[in-house]
């Protein structure tokens, strides 16, 4: 290890002694372009593309797709010289997503660690942007994949899990699967085969969340942190491969690759050992995360269990609003440059997505550890020359234990943390910390793209893209240089013999989004089906202070995946649903606000407010059966009141004080057959909450009655 550490420390002394030297040498930040959109529609569409001024830069190329589009064009929209800022897009549709590349035309004489100039390279920034973006219908459902001993540990927390994903959109479907703290081939199959089953009974499956020691796939012979024979420690062979899971047409073979050299027996690969050949996919279909806190014994407590125990909470917290944070990106580079021979400015994949997401005076540079210990920022890069479990210039895996940080996604590059299957891993540490990481990945070898996540899509979204990426998006170009090796090929990226390599990996949800609950959601939903009518729903606003738009959502199951009802926006409060349906149906009921983006304007939603109601069709029948339910109770805010008919009945529900006092009046009218939900939001006839104490909340229907007992909370 600390041969690894002084190889490490010579290249990089020796790279940045030859930048040091040289007044015009760049940082990783000229090889990105800070672009942003910005739109308007009225009185015509127009979305515009600004950028800011670039060192070195000889004019702009603008690249144009639809999101739905696999490729740019070959030639640019339209070319700008150098003095431009801002492009006019005109040619829109107002709810469509489109996506743009700005990339500069740069060349400088200077000299870089021996090499010799001229260089031309490319920079790119990239933007999703939209005007009034329409969120999806639904999400898709998410396979929570989860292995045995978790799953009956943490029942608790993954139900509240699963109720914030239901209540974001997402059908979910939980999965136990085997536990295998070493490799098991024949547990990853049973876990490939789970996700089979479900992808082939339902194609809405989008996304696999691997939660616990999920069997972890290993494949291929690579070296993509560079640590081939002759260097020392050898890491070529297999890494752990879970782009296996989300690739659902392709077949994995396991019979040519033969590589028993490598330091650490995970790596090795021979054929029939249940390590695949791929060294590389095709393509992968599913997003899919992993929060996997196995063997991370520097972290108190020194168990996965409770480590993961503490990782679904702060989730929680972040995902319902109850986690602060600042909208900026910290980046700690101490790789920089280190010449055109080395570097493929590893960097800019937090340069790039920072500059979109909050603007370039909110990217920073500093200490990871020592600003984030004190200072809050969204996003946190860091790279270096690596182990297994440190990041040289940024600090080791220890440290996410004994430093508080304060960051929610993070990016890490450097060797040997990319194979992040070892014992206190560098890359799965930031999610055993304090108080607040959630999702990190190796970002350098390839490049990460996030844009899509300023328009509202999950961070699974993004490492699909960046595991799929061939081409279509890039960092920076070698367009041609003259040096010891012969220069480059015109054209070619940096980190091209990195794309779609098969250790492509997100530590952490890939359910998790930007500006997460920002929306607060509707009150006192209420479901209910007067005699021989339709369903009518109703719920409060949130809070009077803005114009609510909402989206109202059906389901025959609680966990989705829900179905839009309302076709256009509604504006209203109350709606009725068209279709005449009997048995259960869940509802959801989201509030939407027009939020303004770096991406433009789209609807963001709140979390879903969900009821409940068996509907019927039974015709009247003066001899009823009835019961009622009352939850939470003791009552803090609100009571859930769930009322059960066996027939059509005329049905009152009034609420009196123990004195016999009437307080307030729930529901007087006729209700179908069946179970259906009323709240009481714990207020008087006028308006008024009511003072702690127990309260008596009357059923009467067909001249019988039932009375309740509720107490409520100060």
């Amino acid at each position: 290890m600390n041969k690894i550490f002084t190889i490490c420390f010579l290249v990089i002394t020796a790279f940045l002694f030859c930048l040091s030297n040289d007044a015009n040498a760049q940082g990783c930040k000229d090889f990105s372009v800070p672009v942003w959109a910005t739109v308007q529609s009225l009185p015509k569409p127009q979305i515009t593309i600004n950028w800011t001024k670039i060192s070195y830069a000889n004019g702009f190329d603008i690249r144009k797709k639809k999101n739905t589009d696999m490729y740019f064009p070959t030639l640019p929209n339209i070319q700008l010289d150098s003095s431009k800022r801002s492009w006019v897009d005109t040619n829109i549709s107002v709810g469509s997503v489109y996506e743009y590349e700005v990339r500069t035309m740069s060349e400088t004489s200077t000299t870089y660690g021996g090499y010799i100039g001229p260089f031309k390279w490319a920079a790119t920034g990239y933007v999703a942007a939209g005007i009034e973006i329409q969120p999806a219908d639904t999400q898709g459902k998410v396979l929570l994949m989860v292995d045995s001993l978790t799953s009956s540990a943490l029942g608790m927390e993954l139900a509240i899990l699963q109720d914030d994903l239901t209540g974001e959109g997402w059908g979910v479907v939980k999965k136990v699967v085997p536990r295998a703290e070493t490799f098991n081939p024949t547990a990853v199959k049973v876990v490939k085969d789970s996700i089979m089953a479900e992808y082939n009974r339902d194609h809405s499956v989008s996304a696999v969340y691997l939660f616990g020691r999920v069997p972890v796939p290993y494949s291929g012979i690579i070296t993509p942190d560079g640590h081939v024979e002759g260097t020392g420690s050898i890491h070529t062979g297999a890494w752990p491969a879970d782009c296996y899971y989300g690739d659902v047409n392709e077949t994995w073979t396991d019979v040519t690759v033969n590589y028993t050299k490598s330091t650490d027996d995970r790596n090795r690969n021979i054929p029939g050992d249940g390590k695949f050949d791929q060294s590389r996919f095709n393509n992968i279909e599913l997003m899919v995360g992993r929060v996997d806190l196995y063997n991370m014994d520097y972290f108190k407590p020194d168990n996965d269990i409770d480590l993961l125990r503490k990782y679904l909470d702060k989730n929680h917290k972040y995902r319902s609003g109850a986690m602060q944070y600042e909208k900026r990106m910290l980046i700690d580079d101490n790789f920089g440059t280190i010449g055109f021979g080395f570097s493929e400015m590893f960097a800019s994949s937090g340069w790039r997505n920072g500059y979109l997401f909050f603007g370039p005076d909110s990217v920073r540079t500093g200490d990871i550890f020592g600003v984030l210990k004190n200072n809050s920022y969204m996003w946190a890069y860091g790279c270096g020359g690596g182990s297994h479990t440190s990041c040289s210039g940024v600090g080791n895996s220890k440290q996410f234990d004994t430093i508080q940080v304060n960051s929610i996604f993070s990016l890490f590059f450097g060797s040997w943390f990319g194979d992040w299957d070892a014992k206190n891993a560098f890359l799965r540490a930031p999610l055993c910390s304090e108080p607040s990481v959630l999702t990190n990945a190796w970002a350098g070898r390839p490049t990460w793209f996030f844009h899509h996540m300023e328009i509202g899509e999950p961070i699974g979204y993004s490492a699909r893209l960046s595991m799929n990426n061939n081409l279509i998006y890039n960092c920076v170009y070698k367009y041609s240089y003259q040096g010891q090796d012969g220069g480059y090929p015109i054209g070619q990226p940096f980190n091209y013999d990195y794309y779609k390599n098969i250790h492509i990996a997100l530590m952490g949800d890939p359910t998790l989004r930007m500006y997460m609950n920002t929306i607060p959601q509707p009150k006192n939903l209420k479901a209910l089906q007067p005699a021989g009518e339709r369903v009518h729903l109703s719920w409060d606003v949130p809070d009077t202070k803005k114009q609510y738009f909402y989206y109202i959502y059906r389901s025959r199951s609680e966990e989705g995946p829900y179905i839009r009802v309302n076709k256009d926006t509604l504006t209203d409060t109350q709606l009725i649903d068209t279709m005449l349906l009997s048995g259960p149906v869940y509802y959801m009921v989201r509030a939407s606000l027009l939020e303004t983006t770096h991406g433009g304007t789209y609807y963001k939603q709140s979390r879903g407010s969900l009821q409940y109601i068996v509907a019927t069709g039974a015709e009247d029948n003066p001899e009823i059966a009835f019961n009622m339910k009352a939850a939470p109770n003791p009552a803090i805010d609100h009571v859930n009141l769930t009322l059960s008919l066996d027939k059509t009945s005329h049905i009152k529900v009034d609420i009196f004080d123990v004195s016999g006092v009437k307080v307030s009046s729930i529901a007087d009218l006729a209700l179908a057959g069946g179970v259906h939900q009323l709240v009481w939001d714990l207020r008087d006839t006028r308006g008024n909450r009511v003072q702690a104490g127990v309260y008596l909340i009357k059923l009467s229907a067909n001249e019988k009655s039932s009375v309740l007992k509720v107490v409520v909370m100060p």
